[in-house]
């Protein structure tokens, strides 16, 4: 019986009763991000930088489900997140639960952290609130510690749930403007999407189907890691700050 359970419980890495659903009137049996590939590719490049700075501590402002969490709870001891949204905090919990999750402003936190991360937030934070919410970041850090922020570029449309993208100068004015004592030790611009990606995702994940074939996504995988994953600031859609708490 124990053999049992433990394979039914192992099916329980993704919660896949919730996989089929109704859309528009008929039954769907799957869902896609179509940005999938560019998404993980940014987030293992994050937890590539993570792993070496070697954290005890770390909090993720801005968490969400907890994705990057579940992506450093098995090397960093203590993994701390926030977020606003109760939902994304039930998930969190659900998902992640080595790590410790609320849902509050980082603000409201007293303590400190060696490593503190805010990945694709920042675009969601109105204009008036930027300079705030960049201390808060400061504040939640230890000196000496780092702070790690990711955001969409300029390269990638804005869409209506952004305020803004961003290129280094605008960045680099946020954090001057802020007073934040954040110095800028390295910037990376992560992943690229040459035309024939862009058409082919399209061509094989749409509104109408979803085309999946094993040993193209292994391909495509593999390009995207090897080739696409470095970019720059003429081709590259998300930049990477790591920023030096003083």
């Amino acid at each position: 019986m124990a053999d049992r359970f433990a394979l039914q419980d192992a099916q329980y890495e993704f919660p896949y009763h919730y996989l089929p659903h109704l859309h528009e009137g008929h039954v769907r049996r799957s869902r896609s991000l179509r940005w999938g590939r560019e998404y993980l590719c940014y987030l293992l490049f994050l937890v590539e930088k993570i792993r070496q700075l070697e954290p005890k501590t770390l909090l993720d402002v801005g968490c969400g489900d907890g994705r990057l969490l579940s992506l450093l709870v098995e090397v960093v001891p203590e993994c701390h997140g926030v977020d606003l949204s109760p939902a994304a905090i039930r998930f969190a919990r659900a998902f992640v639960p080595r790590a410790s999750v609320a849902e509050l402003d980082a603000s409201q936190l007293s303590r400190t952290f060696e490593v503190v991360t805010a990945i694709e937030v920042l675009e969601h934070v109105p204009d008036p609130a930027v300079p705030a919410f960049l201390r808060t970041l400061a504040e939640r850090c230890q000196p000496g510690g780092t702070v790690i922020v990711s955001v969409p570029t300029r390269n990638v449309q804005l869409t209506a749930k952004h305020y803004r993208h961003y290129d280094e100068a605008l960045l680099r004015q946020h954090l001057k403007d802020s007073g934040a004592p954040l110095k800028v030790q390295e910037l990376d611009y992560v992943y690229r999407q040459p035309t024939w990606l862009r058409t082919l995702e399209r061509a094989i994940d749409n509104r109408h189907f979803r085309l999946e074939i094993g040993a193209l996504d292994r391909l495509l995988w593999q390009h995207v890691w090897k080739h696409l994953r470095s970019a720059s600031a003429a081709d590259g859609h998300h930049l990477v700050a790591t920023l030096r708490r003083s």
